[in-house]
């Protein structure tokens, strides 16, 4: 597998596990063209598009805290404030010419 470049992020709020832990701490990574298309392929994703940002971010989502698996069901989970921050990050980290790409975009 190729490696990527990856980015630290530290979520305003975190994600509270089942134990009551918070998990702040990321890293995310680039992604690719086979990622978008990973992504729209989720059949969530087919049945309500905004559902595409829950299924790239999973794919993004290199590490967050000590959660074994990022899934797109796990991040429905995350603050409002999270979810944003995590939209904007991508976008930070995705950023070509001055140029954001959409997420979600089809």
């Amino acid at each position: 597998m190729m490696a990527y470049k990856e980015f630290e992020f530290t979520l305003p709020k975190g994600l509270m596990d089942d134990r009551g832990t918070f998990h702040r701490q990321g890293r995310m990574r680039l992604t690719t063209g086979q990622d978008e298309l990973v992504a729209r392929h989720n059949p969530r994703v087919r049945d309500n598009p905004a559902y595409g940002l829950f299924a790239l971010l999973a794919v993004a989502i290199a590490q967050l805290g000590t959660v074994p698996q990022v899934t797109p069901e796990l991040l429905e989970q995350l603050f409002v404030v999270d979810l944003t921050y995590l939209q904007n990050f991508y976008r930070q980290i995705h950023q070509q010419d001055g140029e954001f790409w959409e997420l979600g975009e089809t």
